[in-house]
């Protein structure tokens, strides 16, 4: 118990003492302590107090009480604009060599080539190929890091209304030669 609590418990309360000059809570009744001692209420410091649990009533459960649960506050991370937001190409400086030869050979083929790119904010490039033909469709990504070279990054395709599948650029190259 904490000293406020203990002191109107003890029978008579529990006074205060004067024992090597300092002024000590005892508890009545108990011994003294090993080394001749008094006892004393407590040692160190308190503690303060948990928040109380609030509790409320859910309609559906009647007169049963339940723990309020607090909502979390999820951490909001604050994520810079890209400096060049994903939109056609504008230049050919725009589209890696790799790409240029993918979308020359589909288009050639018959598919409808649309290049697209975008920067992010830390400076990385994103060169996008857009491919379709009737329910066919596919796309093909290659990225730059600052002072790097272009590198596939991936591709997937798919039949209209089904879901993309992961094939990489290279058996996408095989997959529009095949259907071409």
């Amino acid at each position: 118990m904490t000293e406020a609590e203990h002191l109107p418990v003890a029978v008579p309360a529990a006074p205060l003492r004067s024992w090597e000059g300092k002024q000590v809570h005892v508890c009545p009744g108990k011994p003294l302590t090993a080394a001749g001692k008094l006892p004393t209420l407590r040692r160190g410091s308190y503690r303060a107090p948990a928040a109380p649990t609030r509790y409320e009533r859910r309609p559906e459960w009647g007169p049963i009480m339940f723990p309020a649960v607090e909502p979390e506050q999820d951490e909001i991370e604050i994520v810079a604009p890209p400096i060049v937001p994903a939109r056609y190409t504008t230049s050919l400086d725009e589209i890696p060599r790799q790409a240029m030869t993918v979308g020359k050979k589909a288009a050639a083929l018959g598919w409808q080539v649309d290049p697209w790119y975008s920067q992010a904010v830390d400076g990385t490039e994103a060169s996008y190929l857009v491919l379709q033909r009737d329910e066919l469709r596919a796309y093909a990504v290659w990225r730059k890091a600052p002072g790097a070279t272009w590198r596939t990054d991936g591709a997937f395709a798919w039949i209209l209304g089904a879901w993309p599948s992961a094939v990489g650029v290279k058996r996408l190259v095989d997959l529009i030669e095949t259907m071409g």
